[in-house]
C-alpha cells in the first residue's frame, strides 16, 4: 500500500511540473506575440520610429505615442468629413453659395 502512495504522489508532482512547464511555455508565446505587436506599432507610428534612433521605447511610451497619432488622425478625419459637409451643402459659409458683386 505504500507503494501505492509514494506512486500516487509521484505522478501528483510530475503532473504539476508538466503544469508549471505548459504554463511557462504558453506565457513565453504570450510574451513573444506582445513583443511582435509592440515592434509593429513602432514600425507603423512616425513618433515611435523617430524615437528608436535615440533610445529603446518601453511598452507604455510605445503604447502613449500610439494613442497620441490614432487620436490626431481621428481628428484629421472629423474635420475633413466636417469640411466635407461645408462644401456640399447649403450651409452660409459655403462659398459657392456668396454672391459677388462687382
Amino acid at each position: 500500500m505504500s507503494n501505492l502512495i509514494i506512486e500516487t504522489k509521484m505522478n501528483e508532482s510530475e503532473k504539476i511540473r508538466q503544469r508549471k512547464i505548459r504554463h511557462s511555455q504558453i506565457e513565453k508565446k504570450r510574451r513573444e506575440r506582445i513583443s511582435k505587436c509592440l515592434q509593429r506599432l513602432v514600425e507603423l507610428v512616425p513618433k515611435n520610429r523617430e524615437s528608436t534612433n535615440n533610445l529603446n521605447l518601453g511598452t507604455f511610451q510605445i503604447l502613449s505615442n500610439t494613442i497620441e497619432y490614432l487620436q490626431n488622425i481621428q481628428l484629421e478625419l472629423n474635420l475633413n468629413e466636417s469640411n466635407r459637409k461645408l462644401r456640399d451643402t447649403d450651409h452660409p459659409m459655403n462659398i459657392s453659395n456668396l454672391i459677388i458683386f462687382n
